[in-house]
């Protein structure tokens, strides 16, 4: 049972802010929040917070910065909402300023207006209808704000230490209908040391690609030793041999620049891209050279993973995409950064896991070939992949909103990505990104229709008010 309240009036209310909402989610695009930046990111964060507070909303930043926290309600039974501020870096061709937040043809474009600032501010907008209706609340609503989810997690680590986490809830870090089922995570970084044999031929000095561990490069480079007119026949002859890539040489002081382009993604997705680590490595594997850190893992990375997401050549293939006849995926394995450091070449690999896939099958499969290919691995950071039962009380007012709303079936689905969904128990992605939509999170010209946020935005008003004004639990 749900005390009355006019869900028209709580839908015109978000429709009345439709402007303001847009403006917001510019401001913040404007932020230059990259996770690393942690000036910046404090900066997102305490703007957030200003708007909250300018809304009557109780908002407080906790950690020195790293968390933000708005509330509604005084109950004890708790909704949680998960959000960041945090972005990735920017990569591949932009046709827009990528922290620009301009408002074209109806889209908010630039970085983060899909993951997660546009929707953060739906949220938010989503809390400011619910509270303005002069009705008792039987739940407490705390709008949860990150500043670390593009990388490691510890300011969630650190919240969750500190303080009690909701009972429920979701995150808007997603598609539409909510998924109740996540992918699990993993970064794995190999480390090739310098050590050379044999004769100079083309010399390696450094391998370089990505900014972020869970973005697909649009750009790989390799800082070559050895002569240019040879090293533009070998360019001219492959690029005849694979005519749709693009590869190309600069001559720099005393070497010879080669950059491979390709098509920025998020990870989770790597079909939507195109991987420009293994275009490189397929090019540099085809050169002669001498034997040293960096022909190795160039030869490493073609063998196992230049065509290949799915992790077949290096063990890891999951052989169902269903478990309990629910779909789940399989495993997807990509190199996701290059880096020169001195004495050594690191490439760190993401992988998105499906369920049976364990942590010592991971360490398993990158062990196997350490001692062939002269590496040192280390593993970086690994998550479960997790499952939330659809017959929670809670998932199901979710999917009524979203149901009412879009006419659209609520069956929850499989989230391909990570989200803060697995920082905190009983939590789900969901939205903002609905069925048939591209999501432009992670790549060039990333980018959200203002009409997707409002009609988020009235999803999560209209959940959010009937678990509120409910005195029923839904635990």
């Amino acid at each position: 049972m749900t005390d009355e309240y006019d869900r028209d009036v709580l839908f015109r209310f978000i429709d009345d802010h439709a402007a303001q909402m847009a403006a917001d989610v510019g401001d913040l695009v404007r932020v230059p929040s990259v996770s690393k930046d942690l000036g910046q990111v404090a900066e997102a964060l305490r703007l957030v917070l200003s708007k909250a507070a300018g809304m009557g909303l109780k908002a407080e930043s906790l950690l020195d910065d790293r968390v933000g926290l708005v509330e509604i309600g005084q109950r004890q039974e708790t909704v949680g909402v998960l959000a960041h501020v945090d972005v990735v870096d920017v990569d591949g061709d932009w046709t827009v300023p990528p922290y620009g937040g301009l408002l074209v043809d109806g889209e908010i474009w630039g970085r983060g207006a899909v993951d997660d600032k546009g929707p953060l501010v739906a949220a938010l907008y989503a809390l400011w209808a619910v509270n303005s209706l002069p009705l008792p609340k039987y739940k407490k609503v705390q709008l949860i704000i990150g500043t670390q989810e593009e990388v490691a997690w510890t300011d969630m680590e650190d919240y969750t230490g500190r303080y009690q986490t909701p009972d429920y809830g979701f995150t808007p870090d997603g598609e539409f209908p909510a998924t109740n089922r996540e992918k699990g995570y993993a970064d794995i970084r190999l480390d090739f040391a310098k050590n050379e044999e044999g004769e100079k031929n083309f010399e390696i000095l450094s391998l370089e690609a990505g900014s972020t561990v869970n973005a697909i490069p649009a750009r790989a480079q390799a800082l070559v030793r050895g002569e240019p007119a040879r090293m533009e026949g070998f360019i001219t002859h492959y690029l005849e041999n694979y005519p749709g890539e693009k590869i190309i040489l600069e001559k720099k002081e005393n070497a010879l620049l080669i950059t491979a382009y390709g098509v920025a993604a998020h990870s989770s997705v790597p079909e939507k891209g195109k991987n420009a680590i293994t275009l490189l490595c397929h090019f540099l594997n085809g050169l002669p050279g001498k034997k040293d850190g960096s022909s190795r893992l160039i030869a490493f990375i073609d063998r196992f993973f230049h065509g290949d997401i799915y992790g077949k050549a290096i063990g890891l293939y999951s052989q169902s995409e269903y478990l309990n006849g629910e779909y789940i995926h399989r495993n997807v394995i990509s190199p996701t950064l290059l880096e020169t450091k001195e004495g050594s070449f690191h490439v760190t690999f993401n992988l998105r896991t499906s369920f049976g896939t364990t942590r010592e099958d991971i360490e398993k499969a990158f062990a196997a070939f350490a001692q062939q290919y002269h590496y040192t691995w280390t593993h970086l950071s690994y998550y479960e992949p997790i499952y939330v039962s659809k017959d929670m009380p809670f998932l199901k007012v979710l999917g009524e909103a979203y149901e009412e709303i879009t006419g659209l079936c609520s069956e929850p689905a499989l989230a391909h990505g990570t989200s803060y969904a697995k920082a905190m128990p009983n939590t789900v992605a969901w939205g903002p990104v609905f069925p048939g939509q591209e999501d432009f999170c992670h790549g060039a010209d990333e980018r959200i229709s203002l009409a997707s946020l409002v009609t988020a935005a009235k999803i999560y008003a209209r959940a959010l008010a009937d678990l509120v004004f409910s005195p029923n639990s839904f635990k």
